[in-house]
C-alpha cells in the first residue's frame, strides 16, 4: 500500500513535543531556504536545500518544478514520475509532469499521461492546452482541433487556446482561419510576437482602441481604460473588459452587470463565470456568488477556481458542511495547493478544532512560509 504524502508530515507532528519541534522546523527551514534561492533564481541551490528533507510526494514534486526550471529536464522527469508514484490520485503531479515531456519531446508519453488527467478532470484547462501542444507537434492536427473545440467556447478570449488553434490550421494550410485567430490574439494581446508576423490590418481600428485600453489599465487609470473602449457595441469582448475594468475600479455592481451582458452574449462561457465572481465576493454578496458558481459547474463540475470560490462563499455564509465537502473532494486531486488547504483550515477553525487547525496550518506555512493567514491561526508573528 502506497503512503499518501502528507503521512511523513503528519507523523512529524505527532512526536514527543521537543522532538516533533526540531523536525517540524528543520523541514520548514528547507522549503524556506529552497524558495529564497528560486526566487534569486538559483535552482541549483533551491535543489540542495532540500537534501535533509524528509522524502515525500511534495519534496519530489518539488524538485521536479526546480529541474524543470533549471533546464534538466530528464532530472525533472524522473522526480514528477516519482511524484506520480507516491500519489497516484494527484492532478497536479501528472499536469506537472506533462512539462518535462513537452521539454524532451516525448509526445507519445504526454498524450497518455494528459488523457489521465482529462479521464478525471474532463475540463482541466492545463492538461488540455498541453495535450494540444503534444497533438500538434505529432502532426495530429485534426486531433488537436477537436480537442479545442469545447475549451474554446469554454475561454473565448484565452490567448493559450487561441494560439493552439491558429497554430494547428496553420499547420493544416487553413491560412484564412488562421489569420483571423491571429487578429484575436492581437486584439487581445498587442506584444503577441507569435501573432503579429501573420495579422492583417482587419479589426486594426478595434486593436488600437483596446490598446489604449490597456495602456491606461496598466497605469491604473481604469476609467481612461473604460473611456478608450466606450465606442466599442455591447458584445461578448467589450462587456467582458468593461466588467473587469469596473471590478478594479471598485465599482462591483456595475462590474456585474457587464459580466451578466458577457455571459448573455456567450452562454457558453465559463470565463465570464469565473470572472463574474469577482465583484461579487468583494461585495461579500455571497449568494449571488454561490448562485454564479453553480451556473459555472453546469458547464465543469470540476472546475478548481469556480469549486475554491464556491467553498470560499459558503464558508462566509457558515455552510461549513458544504465547503468542507467540496474541499475535501478536491485536496486529493490538489494536495499541495495553498489556497485548498487554507480553506479547509479555515473550515477546521470555524468548526472550532484547534488540533487540526494547528495541523493543516503547519503545511501550509511549510509550503508558503510567509502565508499570512497560516500565521495568523499559528500565532506567529
Amino acid at each position: 500500500m502506497q503512503m499518501r504524502w502528507w503521512v511523513p508530515l503528519l507523523l512529524l507532528l505527532a512526536l514527543g513535543a521537543a522532538c516533533a519541534e526540531s523536525i517540524e522546523e528543520k523541514t520548514q527551514r528547507c522549503f524556506a531556504v529552497s524558495y529564497t534561492q528560486e526566487a534569486a533564481k538559483n535552482y541549483a541551490g533551491a535543489i540542495t536545500a532540500l537534501a535533509d528533507a524528509p522524502d515525500s510526494y511534495v519534496v519530489e514534486l518539488r524538485l521536479g518544478w526546480l529541474h524543470y526550471l533549471k533546464g534538466n529536464y530528464t532530472s525533472a522527469e524522473t522526480h514528477y514520475k516519482a511524484a506520480v508514484k507516491k500519489n497516484a490520485d494527484a492532478l497536479e503531479a501528472k499536469v506537472g509532469y506533462l512539462l518535462p515531456l513537452l521539454a524532451l519531446g516525448n509526445w507519445k508519453e504526454a498524450e497518455k499521461i494528459a488523457r489521465q488527467v482529462l479521464d478525471v478532470d474532463p475540463g482541466n484547462y492545463y492538461a488540455t492546452l498541453r495535450l494540444a501542444y503534444a497533438l500538434r507537434w505529432d502532426k495530429k492536427y485534426d486531433d488537436a482541433l477537436e480537442l479545442l473545440a469545447r475549451p474554446r467556447k469554454r475561454y473565448p478570449t484565452d490567448v493559450s487556446l487561441l494560439l493552439e488553434e491558429a497554430l494547428s490550421r496553420s499547420a493544416k494550410g487553413d491560412r484564412e482561419t488562421a489569420v483571423l485567430l491571429y487578429n484575436q490574439v492581437l486584439l487581445l494581446d498587442p506584444d503577441n510576437t507569435l501573432a503579429k508576423p501573420f495579422a492583417d490590418e482587419a479589426g486594426h481600428a478595434q486593436r488600437e482602441c483596446f490598446n489604449a485600453s490597456y495602456k491606461c489599465e496598466a497605469n491604473k487609470d481604469y476609467a481612461g481604460a473604460l473611456t478608450a473602449i466606450a465606442a466599442q457595441p455591447a458584445e461578448y469582448l467589450p462587456e467582458l473588459r468593461r466588467g473587469w475594468l469596473c471590478y478594479l475600479k471598485g465599482d462591483y455592481p456595475t462590474a456585474v452587470t457587464h459580466y451578466r451582458a458577457a455571459i448573455a452574449a456567450a452562454p457558453e462561457s465559463l470565463e465570464a463565470r469565473v470572472y463574474g465572481l469577482l465583484p461579487m465576493l468583494a461585495a461579500e454578496d455571497y449568494t449571488e456568488a454561490v448562485t454564479m458558481a453553480e451556473s459555472a459547474l453546469e458547464l465543469d463540475k470540476e472546475h478548481y477556481l469556480v469549486n475554491l470560490r464556491l467553498a470560499y462563499a459558503l464558508r462566509l455564509q457558515k455552510q461549513t458542511a458544504k465547503a468542507v465537502t467540496i474541499v475535501n473532494r478536491l485536496l486529493p486531486r490538489f494536495p499541495t495547493d495553498v489556497s485548498l488547504l487554507t480553506e479547509q483550515g479555515l473550515d477546521a477553525a470555524l468548526a472550532g478544532d484547534k488540533t487540526d487547525t494547528a495541523r493543516i496550518f503547519h503545511i501550509v506555512l511549510m509550503l508558503d512560509p510567509t502565508n499570512a493567514t497560516a500565521k495568523a491561526q499559528l500565532g506567529i508573528k
